[in-house]
């Protein structure tokens, strides 16, 4: 059996702020899985925007520090922050309510350490996280264009930064109303080449019309990440507490997201540790335990090359620069982008270009026909067993691009 919550993030209230899962106790798990390939299946069932996985830290017998994973339904997630507040309250709620533990210390793996501490007796946490780092950018008519477009966006755009730091595009608005949404796909917008990389969720923001009470609201949608919009987004609260200190001249500021559920963050700069501090309240809206079958080979975590797997293949176009292999193609070529939770299993020490499947060959069938193709990329919105196809192989397996998404099968060959 496996522990499983499910937690509001930011909100004193159920139904509220933002919902994550939060999974502990892998005692039952074989050894023999690979945890990474069984966790992003949990999420992918979970299917809220993350779900996060708590284990003890290796060499510690503390009960305050605990290795920490975020996944959404489709990736592994560097970091976010409503569920580390879910994670932090779960803990402090269900395992030390009798402890004297009021600072618990989550190791990661891209964003070092990261503390939650008891602001009071009420329940309210603090998240301890890097600070954000915007830069204003010029995007183009061209893209600012479609990013109005796609997002039904009609106010005045006063400003554009990006945070490479978070892979975070910024846009300040003269104001944000319930007419923005995504009318069309936003992965498809094709920046410029030496920042799609950074580019993982866009922030539209504003300035708060109630400054006694709050000082700046947000949205925030991240489709590259599986989420069409998230409801409160602790993570960007680190880029828009440093974006609106600059103008408004505070260091600590008050962040509402309206999105449909809604939820308050409360952001302290710490300039000279370069952190930011964010505050907010959590509840428990449900527990379970997740079965586990212990003879089922579908969650073992196979990782070697052979067998057969499914999945949803997108096509994208093949733009001129290095994949994650460090090779250079065009549409025209039979290659696909493999979905990040099976490429980077083969990934030794962070170092793609010396993964074991870059230039592996795989048979892809469709509806419309079957090809050999060459792994020379990864997809970290493909979900797993997904796949990104080239132009060339998608009109292949499905007949043309137009169809946009095809189901496929694929073996190893």
């Amino acid at each position: 059996m496996i522990s499983i919550y499910t937690v509001d993030s930011f909100t004193r209230e159920i139904f509220k702020g933002n919902p994550a899962a939060v999974c502990t106790s892998f005692r039952d798990v074989p050894s023999s899985t690979d945890l990474d390939i069984f966790f992003q299946q949990i999420a992918t069932e979970m299917n809220i925007s993350e779900t996060a996985f708590i284990t003890k830290a290796n060499d510690s017998s503390s009960n305050s520090r605990y290795f920490l994973q975020w996944f959404t339904p489709t990736n592994e997630v560097d970091l976010c922050g409503h569920a580390t507040l879910a994670t932090a309250h779960v803990l402090f709620e269900e395992f030390l309510q009798n402890s004297s533990i009021d600072e618990l210390i989550f190791e990661t793996k891209k964003v070092g350490e990261l503390k939650v501490k008891k602001c009071d007796n009420q329940g309210r946490l603090q998240l301890d996280f890097p600070m954000g780092d915007p830069q204003s950018i010029d995007l183009g008519n061209q893209i600012l264009n479609e990013i109005k477009s796609k997002l039904n966006i009609t106010q005045d755009i006063i400003a554009i930064q990006l945070c490479k730091r978070t892979k975070k595009l910024l846009i300040h608005l003269s104001s944000i109303d319930d007419n923005i949404k995504p009318q069309q796909n936003l992965t498809e917008i094709k920046f410029d080449q030496s920042i799609q990389p950074f580019i993982r969720g866009i922030i539209l923001t504003s300035k708060s019309t109630i400054p006694t009470t709050t000082d700046f609201i947000s949205r925030y949608f991240a489709p590259w990440n599986g989420i069409l919009e998230d409801p409160v987004t602790g993570s960007a609260h680190t880029v828009l507490a440093v974006y609106w200190s600059r103008i408004l001249n505070k260091s600590i500021l008050n962040g509402y997201q309206k999105s449909a559920r809604g939820g308050h963050v409360e952001c302290e700069l710490d300039i000279k540790n370069q952190r930011v501090l964010l505050r907010g309240h959590a509840v428990t809206v449900m527990q379970g335990q997740l079965q586990i079958a212990r003879d089922r080979a579908c969650w073992s975590g196979t990782t070697d090359k052979s067998g057969s797997y499914s999945g949803r293949c997108t096509n994208y176009h093949v733009h001129v620069g290095l994949t994650a292999c460090g090779t250079q193609h065009g549409d025209h070529e039979y290659i696909v982008a493999m979905n990040s939770a099976q490429f980077d299993l083969h990934t030794p020490n962070k170092n793609p270009n010396h993964n074991s499947l870059c230039g592996r060959r795989i048979q892809v069938n469709g509806p419309r026909g079957s090809v050999e193709v060459r792994i020379v990329d990864r997809c970290p919105g493909c979900p797993y067993g997904g796949l990104d196809l080239s132009p060339a192989v998608f009109r292949t397996v499905a007949g043309n691009l137009d169809v946009g998404v095809v189901h496929v099968t694929w073996n190893w060959k």
